[in-house]
């Protein structure tokens, strides 16, 4: 398999993934997050299919991802405490899904013998950088309230 064909794979599989995580969250607005994701992966895979048949090239600039769009018409949810572990796991994993896609995106990128597949590989590692980026803080708003802060007077502390 060449490194085409496995981004394809790893692309699908992350579209397969986040649209498993939206069916178990059809309950609460984490849906929307992970549909939005389960899409944004599946347009990834086109886009390479199509750059392997050599039909386009990179993608326009209102391809890219925007995720205010993503959170703007969300309304407020509250979550039962038992969830925020679940919560965790999941966000823990996209994060692990999200940086292999970025070093085998990078990895290709190194390999990539003309300009037309560099920029469509440094757009897709923008692309999942920007993914990373919103785990990462979806995970640290999760994990922060199950944070223990001692007295502020003892010790350096990270500002909220």
């Amino acid at each position: 398999m060449d490194m085409l064909d496995y981004a394809i794979n790893m692309e699908l599989e992350g579209k397969e993934y986040y649209e498993k995580q939206a069916e178990l969250n059809k309950g609460n607005m984490l849906y929307v997050v992970f549909t939005f994701l389960a899409n944004q992966e599946r347009i990834h895979a086109d886009i390479l299919m199509r750059r392997k048949d050599n039909k386009r090239e990179v993608p326009a600039d209102n391809e890219k991802l925007e995720i205010k769009s993503l959170f703007s018409d969300l309304d407020d949810f509250k979550t039962e405490v038992s969830v925020i572990g679940k919560q965790l796991d999941v966000y823990r994993f996209a994060l692990e899904i999200e940086e292999k896609s970025i070093k085998v995106y990078e990895e290709m990128y190194e390999k990539a013998d003309n300009e037309e597949d560099k920029k469509l590989l440094a757009f897709l590692i923008e692309q999942e950088k920007a993914h990373y980026e919103m785990f990462n803080q979806l995970e640290t708003l999760v994990r922060r309230p199950e944070e223990w802060i001692e007295s502020p007077e003892f010790g350096l502390r990270e500002d909220y």
